[in-house]
């Protein structure tokens, strides 16, 4: 079993944390945010709110998957999990 950090936590983290802004989305992989993300994060955060992380992580699944061509498992694999520790974790 690896331990990995979770990759966008390792690199914006710590600068978010200074500027007391929580991370509304971490992932576990290098990706390119793109705009159909982008997308899907707003129409969620309009409808259920920004504090609601497991809609947030589900719709940007759904979102990755349909765009990717991917199974919503292989999708779910890049977003980190609601509640993920700030610390490496073993997945």
């Amino acid at each position: 079993m690896a331990v990995l950090a979770c990759m966008s936590e390792q690199y914006f983290g710590p600068v978010l944390e200074r500027l007391g802004a929580p991370p509304v989305v971490l992932t576990w992989t290098l990706m390119a945010p793109e705009a159909y993300l982008l997308e899907a994060l707003a129409s969620t955060v309009s409808r259920h709110g920004p504090s609601d992380a497991r809609a947030l992580r589900a719709a940007l699944v759904a979102a990755y998957a349909r765009y990717r061509r991917i199974s919503l498992r292989s999708a779910a694999s890049v977003f980190s999990r609601v509640g993920a520790s700030r610390s490496p974790v073993a997945r």
